[in-house]
């Protein structure tokens, strides 16, 4: 069953601590269309109940076939043993009866094992596609999640500019020191920040002081903070490829 993320879940994911800072170049964001490398789900359906319609229609094929192979044999039998009587003679109908008696169930049981044996191996061909669709299905949905999570932040970073206000309390939630530290944060963030960092200052307990500081090869949305025991990055991208690993390594344990 898969949950249904909100930005809140994006922004309040516990942020990632990395003990030597490192400078990040510029990533260029390119709008993903989530339809064209994931599969719908009623094609996949649909595909499922194409397989288990032909799955149903092999085995029943031959089932039908064994009960007319049987009769076959009966047929065979009672043919060899209405010949036997016309000889008049009782040794050559009862040799008649007994040879066409045991070819007839020869013949029979060859073609009936022949079919079901080769039913049953059509049949686990199509129990394999079957688990290989469903897992393609998975990692599909997993990618168009993750596609559909993005732009709906997207989105809402353009609409509210307090996200970023928010991922820097994430960010130093767990932070106990009374020091001053740096915020690392894009071009387009900078501004807003510098505006409002009386209100970034009030939502932290033990934090004196931030400088805020504006890197040019951050994206909107991304921030990066320094502090005397190392650097956390709690931006937007970061969080979302955690949550990324994190479905993925759930989808892999199954």
């Amino acid at each position: 069953m898969y949950k249904i993320l909100k930005v809140e879940d994006c922004t309040n994911s516990s942020p990632v601590v990395i003990e030597k800072p490192q400078i990040k170049r510029t990533i260029e964001k390119k709008d993903i269309d989530t339809n064209d490398n994931s599969i719908p789900v009623s094609i996949i359906k649909n595909h499922l109940k194409n397989i288990q319609t032909i799955q149903d229609r092999i085995i029943k094929n031959a089932k039908n076939e064994a009960d007319k192979l049987l009769k076959e044999t009966k047929k065979l039998i009672n043919e060899l043993k209405e010949n036997a009587k016309k000889t008049g003679y009782n040794e050559g109908y009862s040799n008649g009866y007994e040879e066409g008696l045991k070819k007839g169930i020869a013949e029979g049981k060859e073609k009936t094992s022949s079919l079901i044996a080769e039913a049953r191996e059509i049949k686990n061909e199509i129990l394999n596609e079957r688990k290989n669709l469903q897992k393609e299905f998975e990692c599909d949905m997993i990618s168009t999640i993750i596609e559909c999570v993005k732009k709906i932040i997207d989105i809402n970073i353009e609409e509210n500019s307090d996200i970023i206000i928010n991922l820097i309390k994430k960010g130093l939630e767990n932070y106990e020191a009374s020091d001053i530290v740096t915020v690392k944060v894009s071009e387009s963030d900078y501004e807003y920040l510098v505006k409002n960092k009386d209100k970034v200052l009030r939502s932290l307990r033990f934090i004196d002081d931030i400088n805020i500081a504006k890197d040019i090869s951050l994206n909107k949305g991304d921030c990066i903070i320094h502090t005397p025991s190392g650097m956390i990055d709690s931006g937007l991208k970061t969080q979302l490829e955690n949550l990324e690993k994190a479905l993925k390594g759930v989808l892999n344990e199954q």
